[in-house]
């Protein structure tokens, strides 16, 4: 199956990433810090594609924290500037990680 995505200035520093998963015109988004982005996509040519499926471990990489509890989702959390974690995050299908290091490639 292919997976499309698209990515659009969501105001300063922010973007926001369109996933459509099938042939339908419904799509899920999310909108993250451009750093953030950044991190995630470095983190997944580091590390990232050779350790979905393996046990859920957590990586601290820059801006973010990734957890990956199973092989079809990564958790991505953020920091506030002081170090604490925000309380909200991101949970993403594996398929879309991998399109954006695709297509996007490295970013750091």
């Amino acid at each position: 199956m292919k997976f499309n995505c698209e990515i659009f200035p969501a105001g300063i520093g922010q973007c926001e990433i369109r996933f459509w998963d099938g042939p339908d015109s419904t799509y899920r988004s999310w909108t993250m810090s451009a750093q953030e982005m950044s991190d995630l996509l470095h983190w997944w040519h580091q590390e990232g594609h050779a350790e979905s499926g393996s046990p859920v471990k957590q990586w601290r990489r820059g801006s973010i924290l990734i957890s990956m509890p199973s092989h079809s989702s990564v958790h991505v959390q953020g920091f506030y500037p002081n170090g604490k974690p925000r309380m909200f995050g991101y949970s993403l299908p594996t398929e879309l990680v991998e399109t954006l290091a695709d297509r996007f490639g490295k970013f750091a």
